[in-house]
């Protein structure tokens, strides 16, 4: 059975501290936060209007798949609270399973990082002379692939985004759960 998509979040009775681009946060009490994870893309700073299935499912699993491995390594936000102790509605609990975790408020570092593999040998140097290896560019498994679709528009990479065409959801939606699946065995 598939899951329903979740673009956008209204929890009731909490108050939502911030809208990213694809996370949405919401104050439990002074000490913990609700960070859900929606179905969102952006792709060039630009949230696309279309959701990605099961998307915001998967970039949680990940998240807590390394969160997991590295606890032992440095300490993280993960509370262990379930869901169910601070959702008392079962059907946004359900629209909520997967993607959402209960997390302590911390201070957060600013800063990103973008991981796409190692260039050594033949493969740096063709792409310190020519921008890319081996000739267009290695298989993705993240948005990269809507993004050289985008590429492919007449779009001034300002919102409003275009609308994806449905078979380039439903890829992009595979392309995440084969990176899950890849990831996490």
């Amino acid at each position: 059975m598939p899951t329903p998509t979740v673009y956008r979040t209204a929890l009731r009775g909490l108050e939502r501290l911030h809208e990213g681009k694809v996370r949405d946060i919401y104050a439990l009490d002074g000490a913990t936060m609700l960070i859900v994870t929606t179905d969102r893309l952006s792709a060039f700073d630009v949230v696309l209007p279309d959701p990605i299935p099961d998307k915001g499912r998967v970039l949680n699993s990940i998240s807590n798949f390394w969160f997991a491995r590295t606890q032992h390594l440095v300490p993280n936000h993960l509370s262990g609270r379930e869901l169910s102790s601070v959702i008392a509605d079962a059907d946004e609990r359900a629209l909520l399973e997967g993607r959402a975790v209960i997390v302590r408020r911390l201070r957060a570092l600013p800063i990103e990082a973008v991981v796409r593999g190692y260039l050594i040998g033949s493969g740096w140097k063709d792409y310190r002379a020519s921008g890319a290896v081996c000739g267009a560019s290695p298989p993705s498994f993240d948005k990269q692939f809507v993004r050289d679709y985008l590429e492919t528009l007449d779009w001034n990479k300002q919102p409003p985004g275009p609308r994806l065409p449905p078979e380039l959801i439903a890829r992009t939606s595979e392309k995440y759960r084969e990176a899950l699946a890849r990831l996490t065995g």
